[in-house]
């Protein structure tokens, strides 16, 4: 099992940065892939680029501004919301899976040559099962159909923070 060491494939190749931006609580979200093959995704790391560049030029402008300016999304409040309670549900359902399955994970944790050299390691190792488990979900969804993973391997938005996640 890969963790530190490894070839490239093995890594969790899907995640999402958070680019804060000038206004409370807004940030341009992107998530997607990080690279193809050994080649960085430039554009995602572009669009990030231009988005700070943007918002940091011009006091005057609003995140509807700059979403407009990148032809990028914005979440409105109401969908926002919505968002936050759904993937909360979402995340409570994985989480009973894994909970379900506590004694195979900690079992194969417990096989690694990473629990002879570290006192606790299983934090680090759950967060990188976390991420190749959820790489190859996207991977079985796109395959069956079930969503669409868009040209350039990467979305984006922009986001406004509502309500601290504890409140649902």
């Amino acid at each position: 099992f890969w963790m530190v060491e490894g070839e490239h494939d093995l890594i969790g190749r899907y995640g999402q940065r958070a680019n804060a931006l000038p206004w409370s609580g807004c940030q341009l979200l992107t998530f997607g892939q990080y690279t193809i093959g050994d080649t960085t995704i430039v554009e995602r790391d572009d669009r990030e680029r231009a988005a700070l560049t943007l918002a940091e030029r011009d006091a005057n402008l609003t995140p509807k501004d700059l979403a407009d300016s990148l032809q990028v999304p914005i979440l409105s409040t109401s969908d926002t919301e919505r968002w936050q309670i759904e993937v909360t549900r979402v995340a409570s359902d994985l989480l009973a899976i894994y909970q379900d399955e506590r004694k195979s994970i900690r079992a194969l944790y417990s096989g690694l040559d990473a629990t002879t050299y570290l006192d606790d390691g299983f934090g680090e190792f759950f967060c990188w099962y976390d991420h190749l488990a959820y790489a190859h979900a996207i991977d079985a969804l796109a395959d069956a159909g079930m969503l669409t993973i868009p040209p350039l391997r990467f979305s984006d938005m922009i986001w406004q923070e509502l309500l601290p996640a504890s409140a649902f």
